[in-house]
């Protein structure tokens, strides 16, 4: 069995303390040369060294790991989201625990518990859109959190930290393109929404009839909910059908492109084009255009939300202050 190395064998090649190796490894400020800091470092590159987390934890009071709880790993947004979250604190040292809760309200809290009970150093937390069934309870449960929390993109009037898109102005956007397309033959509009209960949702709709208005257009959108899937969309979408024609129709705001994805598969099965409905997405999701559709949408980029976000947790872990930030969004492919 190979003895384990550990800072001593590293010291006596380098011909200097245990101590002075743990301040160069732990990237610790010291007076140390730069030549001797990359020395240090070889040498343990080269015996294969591990650093020993468990003793560094007890030394720093830190256990170098994160917690990221998600909603629908099967969703690309949080799909792109995890990695990137992966990939920012894999680069600094960190190990992130990431647990899906399946969209329901009581994983949620039971996942932040795990993560508390691992002593996680930060949590990014996606809460399920089941949480705003019962805010009073979510609100409450999110008050037990006593470490470093920042909300990812589904926030709540919590004092916690939050990072998220600015759903309103998406909604804006889309409906402030739409009110162009409105004509005395083309008068209607439709909405395939999320849940109207969740933030994200709601709040793309308040944009979306606030452009309407703002812009003169005395028209009310067909509403029809579901959640955020194919199924849903393409369920939606039959029922939209049912009731409404291309011809009558100015656009369709889909809340998601995943829904879009699903109308258009409705629209098919009835052999008509669905490039006549005006369609409108929100996420912009690359697979589209593998698919082969290509429609306006809004564009959430992904990296940038988990970026910041794992800033804002990162300065909260060092200097436990909140912060709250709103990122703005693009409606792209535009023709």
């Amino acid at each position: 069995m190979t003895r384990k190395i550990t800072l001593k064998d590293i010291a006596q090649k380098a011909g200097i303390s245990p101590a002075a190796v743990s301040i160069i490894l732990n990237d610790k400020p010291s007076r140390i040369s730069q030549a001797k800091k990359d020395e240090v470092k070889r040498i343990a590159k080269e015996l294969n060294y591990i650093p020993n987390q468990i003793a560094k934890s007890l030394s720093t009071q830190q256990t170098y790991t994160i917690g990221l709880v998600v909603p629908d790993l099967e969703n690309p947004f949080f799909a792109t989201l995890s990695k990137e979250v992966e990939r920012f604190f894999t680069q600094r040292g960190y190990f992130t625990f990431i647990m899906n809760s399946d969209e329901k309200n009581n994983q949620d809290k039971e996942i932040v518990q795990k993560m508390l009970q691992r002593q996680v150093d930060g949590l990014l937390l996606c809460a399920s859109n089941a949480a705003y069934y019962s805010l009073d309870q979510t609100n409450e449960w999110l008050k037990q959190i006593t470490i470093p929390t920042v909300l990812v993109d589904r926030i709540f009037d919590s004092s916690l930290s939050s990072v998220a898109f600015d759903h309103f102005q998406g909604g804006y956007l889309v409906g402030e393109y739409m009110s162009q397309a409105l004509s005395p033959t083309k008068s209607s509009i439709a909405c395939l929404t999320g849940d109207l209960k969740t933030h994200t949702a709601s709040e793309r709709l308040k944009g979306f009839q606030h452009a309407l208005r703002h812009h003169h257009k005395q028209v009310e959108p067909l509403i029809l909910s579901g959640d955020y899937s194919i199924e849903s969309g393409y369920q939606m979408g039959k029922e939209l059908l049912k009731q409404m024609s291309s011809t009558q129709l100015a656009g369709v705001f889909c809340f998601n492109d995943l829904i879009a994805y699903g109308f258009i598969k409705a629209i098919k099965e009835e052999q008509l084009d669905w490039q006549d409905f005006g369609i409108v997405g929100y996420d912009n999701l690359q697979i589209g255009k593998t698919l082969g559709y290509s429609f306006p949408s809004i564009a959430q980029d992904v990296p940038y939300l988990a970026e910041q976000a794992c800033q804002v947790l990162l300065k909260q872990i060092n200097n436990n202050r909140t912060t709250k930030v709103k990122l703005e969004l693009e409606l792209v492919n535009i023709k």
